[in-house]
């Protein structure tokens, strides 16, 4: 062994001299990069997804491949003097198997090592050994079983019963090579001659198991094979990616040594692709390893490759810009300072992440908003209210990514009004209210929105409000989240409460004081469930546009005015459009939008209603889910903000609800009430004249249950649930 260790301590001495010199050479579109520099020049190699063996020195050792430390060491056996010739990482990954030859190859020898254990297993005795593979239950080993340099290379099944009866099953002539198995079984190798013709090979998996099954003297040879294509000079290693591409280098003395890709077409010719090339004449390409399809420009795609004196090189398709992060939504009021959007924190390139420039594509709708780049920075100027798409595209090394970001504009909108901010201090954060208590309406702002639920299928129609900020989550069990993740909250509170609306066939909003009021209008979007079927699909719902992306869909949400019965107007608004004879003009509202409503003139109820252009049998097939905030009402001349404060008194807060003896009341006035708690039989258990909200009511004298909660104020009564446990 001391002779060995001293020969290759030599050998190691010069590699790492010469380890920092450039890679190989990369074929257009690809790229060559240097990889584990720190291991200087290594020899054979295998690898599994994160872990990657290889020798360095007389040592076996394990690099992890996702930082590129050491993650465990295997001397070779200290009483035994040769050269490493492959390895290669058994398909469970517990095993190392390690081929060694010696001058002469008089004591050749193939090795099984324990990934757990790190104990050494002498398998085999096998002169001239090159490369190993494994079929099936079977082992092959590529060389020459033979002392003699004349005797042609071939392929054995592997005898590990310690007689060494390693059997020919196919002859393939000249030098050794290396082989591999795709996951069909089919064994493929390149021929190395230096007098004949070289091409690579195919062996059809059932043609191989008739030999290996037969037992007797049958021997395949290149004749029985599929030629893939010619090779101008001798194969060195191949190797079959997941995808089914077959990559091999070949070598000659005289010329640049190839790492290439077979096309795909068998016959004569080269039917390759080339990858990467050596020039030195003292380069030599060895062991080859696939990760991924190497066809792909991603990534974790790669044919990792060693060459004689330099690093292992990494060799893939040159890597795409990726998104790191998707572009959310942005949104401003009109004529408000621009907004700053800083792009470097978006894209990256694991090629090359510093060479990144932007630039602005389209913009769907500028009269909304333009957008203008300096260096990484977007900067956004803010127009006109509406909802617009700026089309941007990340360039690096010769290639780009586009993508979209939603910009929305909301209008500034002066004057008085009672708006409906649905806040309701009871509500935590990410919940909301469906109507479960059974009082069928809530009163926000000036207006009362109905809700209608069914105790027996759980089912609600009309409208809920919310908190709930689930942008992500497709289907129904996220029908209550706004594709916003959040209200528009107009007066800057704090307060991330909005309605949905689940008009089933349709939601209605009146006033509770009677009387008939301007709407100036309402802010909308759609609800997460509603917005991502229509921009993937589900189950039920068909993806927007079709597969073709020129299907003329939409989405709209229709609202008329009564007054006393009798229609006086209908606004539509359009919660995605793909009625454009281009695709850029395509939308789904993602931002808050302004609804204006000044058109139905005073109205005393809001009737909602929605349609879709996916039908069906049931009929509309897209979520009929969306969402409201900050409904704007004009205030009559008559009356004061006090009046209707006192008319929004039945917006009726009851917290915590179950409680224990002890709850609270609030109302959106906090003016005196009288209250009644009386039993599901109508017996009275509690009264109380001139309440004050936010005041404690205490029940404790009666027994733990279900009890009706009346509460009067100068506008009327309202009833809700409570249970006291």
């Amino acid at each position: 062994m001391r002779k060995l260790i001293f020969s290759l301590a030599c050998l190691w001495l010069m590699l790492m001299a010469i380890a920092g010199q450039a890679p190989l050479n990369p074929s257009e579109g690809c790229k060559a990069v240097p990889v584990f520099t720190e291991y200087g020049a290594p020899g054979p190699f295998d690898l599994s997804d994160s872990l990657l063996y290889t020798f360095i020195g007389d040592t076996l050792l394990c690099i992890d491949l996702r930082d590129g430390s050491p993650a465990g060491y295997y001397p070779v056996p200290g009483d035994y003097d040769a050269y490493p010739g492959f390895i290669t990482l058994s398909p469970d990954g517990s095993e190392i198997w390690a081929g060694f030859t010696v001058p002469g190859n008089t004591d050749d020898r193939i090795y099984r090592v324990s990934t757990v254990t790190g104990l050494w297993t002498l398998e085999a005795r096998f002169p001239g050994n090159y490369d190993l593979a494994f079929w099936n239950d079977s082992i092959l080993v590529s060389g020459l079983n033979s002392t003699s340099w004349s005797d042609p290379a071939s392929i054995f099944l592997l005898d590990t019963t310690g007689g060494d009866r390693h059997r020919k099953i196919i002859e393939a002539g000249g030098n050794s090579a290396g082989l591999a198995v795709d996951g069909s079984g089919n064994l493929y190798y390149g021929t190395s001659s230096s007098m004949e013709p070289n091409a690579m090979y195919r062996w059809d998996s059932l043609g191989l198991a008739g030999v290996v099954a037969s037992r007797g003297e049958d021997t395949l040879f290149p004749e029985d094979a599929v030629k893939l294509t010619d090779l101008p000079a001798g194969a060195g290693d191949c190797e079959v990616d997941g995808s089914g591409n077959l990559v091999f280098s070949f070598n000659d003395f005289m010329a640049p040594k190839v790492l290439a890709r077979w096309n795909g077409t068998a016959g004569a010719g080269f039917r390759f692709d080339t990858l990467a090339t050596a020039d030195r004449t003292d380069d030599w390409l060895g062991m080859v390893r696939v990760q991924g399809d190497v066809t792909i420009p991603s990534s974790g795609n790669r044919a990792l490759v060693v060459c004689t004196g330099r690093p292992m090189t990494d060799v893939h398709r040159d890597y795409i810009p990726l998104l790191l992060s998707p572009l959310m939504p942005v949104s401003g009021r009109e004529n408000e300072e621009n907004a700053i959007l800083d792009l470097s924190g978006h894209f990256t390139d694991p090629d090359d992440p510093d060479a990144f420039s932007f630039e602005i594509v389209a913009v769907s709708d500028p009269a909304v908003a333009i957008g203008s780049m300096e260096g990484p920075e977007l900067a956004i100027d803010f127009l006109f209210p509406g909802q617009t798409d700026i089309v941007l595209r990340a360039i690096n090394a010769g290639t780009n990514l586009s993508a979209n970001l939603v910009v929305g504009v909301q209008p500034d909108i002066a004057g008085d009004y009672l708006v409906s901010g649905f806040g309701d201090p009871g509500l935590e954060e990410g919940s909301y209210w469906n109507g479960s208590d059974g009082s069928g309406s809530f009163i926000s702002g000036a207006a009362r929105f109905y809700n209608s639920f069914n105790p027996e299928w759980f089912a609600w129609n009309g409208w809920a409000y919310s908190s709930v900020s689930d942008v992500e989550t497709p289907g129904f069990m996220n029908q209550y989240s706004a594709i916003t993740g959040a209200g528009i909250d107009p007066e800057g509170t704090g307060n991330p409460n909005y309605a949905v609306g689940y008009p089933f066939p349709v939601s209605l909003i009146d006033f509770p004081d009677g009387q008939a009021h301007e709407v100036r209008g309402f802010f909308v979007t759609n609800s997460t469930y509603a917005a991502l079927s229509m921009e993937n699909g589900d189950d039920f719902s068909r993806k927007f546009g079709g597969s073709s992306g020129t299907d003329p869909d939409f989405y709209r949400l229709w609202i008329q005015g009564k007054r006393e019965g009798q229609h006086t107007d209908s606004v539509v608004f359009y919660l995605a459009d793909y009625r454009a004879d281009s695709s850029l003009y395509d939308y789904i509202i993602r931002t808050w939008q302004w609804v204006d409503l000044s058109s139905l003139g005073k109205v005393d109820s809001l009737i909602f209603w929605l349609e879709s252009s996916d039908v069906g049998d049931w009929g509309m097939n897209t979520p009929g889910f969306f969402c409201m905030d900050a409904l704007h009402v004009v205030p009559e001349a008559t009356s004061d903000k006090s009046a209707w404060s006192d008319a929004a008194m039945t917006d009726l807060i009851v917290f915590p609800n179950p409680s224990g003896d002890r709850f609270m009341i609030r109302t959106a006035s906090d003016k005196p009430v009288d209250l009644r708690i009386c039993t599901l039989a109508g017996t009275i258990v509690y009264m109380e004249e001139n309440h004050i909200p936010g005041n404690p009511v205490d029940i404790g004298s009666q027994s733990p249950g279900t009890y009706i909660l009346r509460v009067t104020g100068k506008m009327g009564t309202v009833a809700k649930m409570i249970i006291t446990q």
